[in-house]
């Protein structure tokens, strides 16, 4: 027997830093001259939770819903507000989205997206043993079929696009700073192109870093 598990006294049984995996079923034998019986114990440790996401980042285009997914290793689950949402990026997100739990996984979903929407979240998970623990995820908006809207100033340039095509005008710009990078989303049609130009420009006087310029 391992020697976490010890006996303390006659009917008295013990175990040394209890974690996790202790957790289960156990049975109890007595036995003496008259004859024996048993019993059943179930021990069930209790511990913080850890959590991750389902998917970093996440992909969506303008208009459409983006499901967030936050997953928690945790005892007990806590079946109402177990998790909750904040928005990590500049300024303030005055709704989020509708946020749900389905046992050990936190939803929040965001109707419409648009590229306010753009940039990180952070889940949080709190089953009233500490401490809570906390995860970011990426949500990525594009417009069309491969221009990107998100949170220039906290990702890097080749994370955010994550394409040849875009790593081949960085460096042809780079001399120029990132408000003088021009980026064209090969294979969308004309009318598509346009649609985002007139996103960008009406974006431009607020942040005019965040979004790239069409050729």
């Amino acid at each position: 027997m391992h020697p976490r598990y010890h006996f303390t006294g006659s009917t008295e049984f013990e175990i040394w830093n209890v974690t996790r995996r202790d957790t289960g079923v156990y049975t109890v034998n007595c036995t003496n001259d008259v004859g024996s019986d048993n019993t059943i114990i179930t021990l069930d440790v209790q511990y913080a939770p850890s959590v991750k996401m389902e998917n970093d980042p996440v992909y969506v285009h303008v208009g459409e819903t983006a499901d967030l997914f936050c997953v928690a290793d945790a005892n007990p689950i806590i079946n109402t507000d177990m998790f909750s949402w904040k928005w990590l990026g500049k300024g303030e997100m005055e709704e989020m989205g509708e946020q749900i739990q389905d046992d050990a996984t936190g939803q929040l979903t965001i109707q419409g997206a648009t590229r306010v929407n753009a940039g990180r979240y952070q889940c949080t998970a709190n089953n009233n043993i500490a401490p809570p623990a906390s995860v970011a995820v990426q949500l990525v908006v594009r417009c069309g079929s491969n221009e990107l809207y998100q949170d220039l100033s906290i990702m890097s340039c080749e994370h955010i696009m994550g394409a040849t095509e875009w790593k081949s005008v960085l460096s042809r710009s780079s001399r120029r700073g990132l408000s003088g990078i021009r980026w064209r989303a090969e294979g969308i049609a004309p009318e598509q192109q346009r649609g985002c130009a007139r996103e960008r420009a009406s974006r431009r006087s607020t942040s005019p870093g965040l979004l790239l310029p069409a050729l």
